[in-house]
């Protein structure tokens, strides 16, 4: 018993990673402090609508290799919408922030102290954010038979692997 829940534990983190990053590690660098501090601007796949899209047709690309039935369909839709949701709060969250880090260290005087509160109280919220997602993978993977558990597994397993090499 042990082993499944500390099994479950890994595959459903590995996959949060998965749709938080699906931009790759190229979208992570752009989230960082460079983009924040030589103009660029974040990545534009963070604050568009591409990212959500894009995250959502990833899941569903995957999702399709399951081969769901009908009801299990349905249940995916639902699921499908929450997470498009929590992304979308998110995405709006983290604009409204950039915007206020912005507004601070474009005056005269910036405070940065209170850039930094502001920014540790953004991440502060990453845990909540990160354990409604893994909730989402959970009820998504009991709404699956035994073998689609098997190539969720088998998918996670092969994920893990790479990231050992």
């Amino acid at each position: 018993m042990k082993f499944k829940k500390k099994h479950f534990i890994i595959t459903a983190a590995i996959l949060f990673l998965g749709i938080v990053a699906a931009c790759g590690f190229h979208g992570l660098r752009d989230m960082g402090p460079y983009s924040l501090f030589c103009g660029k601007g974040p990545h534009p796949k963070f604050f568009g609508k591409q990212f959500s899209e894009h995250v959502l047709s990833r899941m569903d690309s995957k999702v399709e290799d399951l081969n769901l039935s009908e009801k299990q369909k349905k249940e995916y839709e639902e699921i499908r919408l929450e997470v498009k949701e929590q992304i979308t709060m998110a995405m709006k969250k983290r604009k409204e922030n950039f915007v206020q880090l912005q507004n601070e260290i474009n005056k005269d005087k910036p405070d940065i102290n209170a850039m930094a509160e502001a920014a540790k109280k953004q991440f502060n919220k990453m845990p909540v954010f990160m354990a409604d997602n893994l909730d989402l993978f959970t009820k998504f993977y009991n709404i699956l038979d035994e073998d689609q558990k098997i190539k969720v597994i088998e998918t996670m397993r092969k994920k893990m692997k790479a990231c050992q090499s």
